[in-house]
């Protein structure tokens, strides 16, 4: 599988299990890849070039498939969940694909699209891209923890950066959710372009403004905004497997995510 768009895959991460970050799935189309969150049982969040890039050979999504509970959709592909439609967010890079409705996924914890004045230090994501810039490494669900935050280039009003320079997103990680230590179970914005094509040095995600939560509002989706406080959403949340998926970065051996 290739990553659609081509523009961001994991590099440096370490493999995870999907038990541990159970909202992050694969957008398999034909031989497009893809990451994205599940942010309520019917909806998944992903960079809108990703489906922009799956458009150009699938218009109508027939053959985008949403692969959940899979750290390899080649090998095990998990929950097969089909698309009714894609609702692109034209004023950034998102999109939310909504999904067939199935009770196999009333129960999966997802992650909570959240607004914030500040992401400090401490960002993570989970991503099926490439890992080693060997594009057949791709589809593999791997993690990166610790991401610092990064100077964004000047007009970047809707993106926050990390940068690392050994690590870093790569070929199949876009759309992959961003979250932070501090708030596990929020979702902070979705990877969106790498600057370096050896997928190392500054990255950058799409932020959730106040814009994009009323959009995902439209369609139904639950959204938090912190800004000056606390506001509690109403999903299943991943704070509870925190602890583990902290204990699983320790323990495994570091590699690096792409694709």
């Amino acid at each position: 599988m290739s990553g659609a768009g081509g523009d961001a895959n994991i590099i440096g991460g370490e493999p995870i299990a999907s038990a541990v970050v159970p909202a992050v799935v694969a957008l398999v189309d034909g031989d497009g890849l893809c990451t994205g969150a599940l942010v309520s049982a019917r909806h998944v969040l992903t960079a809108g070039h990703c489906t922009d890039a799956f458009a150009l050979t699938d218009p109508t999504f027939a053959a985008l498939v949403v692969h959940v509970g899979t750290n390899n959709p080649s090998d095990d592909p998990g929950i097969e969940v089909g698309v009714i439609a894609v609702h692109r967010y034209e004023p950034s890079d998102l999109a939310v694909v909504e999904l067939v409705p199935t009770a196999a996924l009333d129960d999966i914890s997802v992650l909570v699209p959240t607004v914030v004045d500040r992401f400090g230090d401490g960002l993570a994501t989970a991503g099926f891209g490439v890992y080693d810039l060997d594009p057949s490494s791709a589809g593999v669900l791997h993690a990166l923890s610790d991401l610092q935050q990064a100077t964004c280039p000047a007009g970047s009003v809707d993106k926050v950066c990390f940068a690392d320079a050994s690590r870093g997103v790569c070929f199949g990680d876009s759309g992959a959710p961003l979250w932070s230590a501090a708030q596990p179970d929020a979702l902070l914005g979705v990877i969106s372009t790498v600057t370096n094509p050896g997928c190392t040095g500054t990255a950058t995600a799409t932020r959730i403004t106040a814009d994009a939560a009323e959009f995902l509002r439209s369609h139904d989706i639950v959204v938090s905004d912190t800004r000056g406080g606390s506001c509690a959403a109403s999903a299943p949340t991943v704070a509870a497997w925190l602890p583990l998926f902290i204990a699983m970065l320790v323990a495994m051996p570091r590699r690096r995510m792409a694709r």
